[in-house]
C-alpha cells in the first residue's frame, strides 16, 4: 500500500523545486527539465526569435534545452539567470561549447534585482518560476526595465486550479489564476499579446515519485503561457 509523503518530505521537495541544491537538487532539476520541456519548447516557439536577438531566461534549471533555442538561428545570443549556484555550474557543464563560442552566459542572482541594464534584451522566457517571486509586480517591472522597446516577455506556469490538488505547491508556493495575472500585469506597462492555454502531463508527487521524483505516474497539467509586450512609444519606456 502506497504512503503519502509526509509534510517535512514535501516542504523539502518544494524547497529543491525552488532552489535546487546538493545531489537531490540534481536529481530534481533532471526530472523537471524532462517534465517541464513541453511548457519550455512552447515558450520558446512564443518568444517568435529573429537572428541576432539577445535572450533572457530566468530559472533555467540544468538548461539541457539549450540547444533547442541556439539552434534557431546562428546568430541568437543568450543569459540565463538562476537563484541556484548549483544550476548555475551545471548549465556550464552541460552547455560548455556554447559558453565558450561566447553563445551563452550563465550567472546566479538574487531572485529579485536583474543585474543588467536598461533596455538590453529583445525576448525574456521564464517558465514555471512565477510561484516564487518575492515581489511579483515589482519584478515585472524588472522585466519591463530590461527589455527593449517592442520586446517580447513570455511567462509560462500551470494554473491555481492544476497545482491545488497537488502536494508540495502547499509549502512556498504561491499559485495563479489566470485573472490574478491579468490584475498584476494591469499595474506594469506591459501589454498583453496573447494567453495560450494547454493541457499536458507531468510527474505525480506518490511517495514512490517523491523518493527519487524520477517515477512515471502522471497526472493532467494545465500550463498557461502569457506573451507581453513593451509598447514602443517612449512614455511607456520607463519602469515605474
Amino acid at each position: 500500500m502506497q504512503k503519502e509523503p509526509t509534510k517535512r518530505e514535501l516542504r523539502q521537495l518544494a524547497s529543491q523545486l525552488r532552489c535546487p541544491r546538493g545531489q537531490m537538487g540534481l536529481d530534481i532539476a533532471y526530472v523537471m527539465n524532462s517534465s517541464n520541456i513541453s511548457m519550455i519548447v512552447e515558450g520558446i516557439a512564443a518568444l517568435s526569435l529573429s537572428p541576432n536577438n539577445t535572450i533572457l531566461e530566468l530559472g533555467h534549471g540544468n538548461c539541457k534545452h539549450l540547444p533547442k533555442l541556439l539552434e534557431i538561428h546562428e546568430s541568437l545570443n543568450y543569459f540565463g539567470l538562476e537563484i541556484s549556484r548549483l544550476m548555475v555550474e551545471e548549465s556550464q557543464k552541460t552547455n560548455a561549447t556554447y559558453v565558450q563560442q561566447e553563445r551563452a552566459v550563465f550567472q546566479w542572482y538574487d531572485g529579485v534585482h536583474i543585474p543588467y541594464p536598461d533596455q538590453q534584451f529583445d525576448k525574456i522566457l521564464t517558465v514555471n518560476t512565477i510561484y516564487f517571486w518575492q515581489d511579483p509586480v515589482a519584478f515585472l517591472r524588472e522585466l519591463y526595465r530590461v527589455l527593449k522597446p517592442g520586446g517580447k516577455t513570455v511567462v509560462v506556469f500551470a494554473v491555481k486550479e492544476f497545482l491545488y490538488d497537488l502536494s508540495f505547491p502547499k509549502y512556498g508556493f504561491t499559485m495563479y489564476h489566470r485573472a490574478d495575472f491579468k490584475k498584476l500585469i494591469g499595474q506594469t506597462h506591459f501589454k498583453i499579446l496573447r494567453i495560450k492555454r494547454k493541457k499536458e502531463f507531468i510527474k505525480k508527487p506518490t511517495r514512490e515519485v517523491y523518493s527519487a521524483y524520477l517515477s512515471g505516474h502522471h497526472t493532467h497539467k494545465k500550463p498557461v503561457c502569457r506573451m507581453l509586450q513593451k509598447n514602443s512609444e517612449s512614455k511607456t519606456r520607463t519602469s515605474v
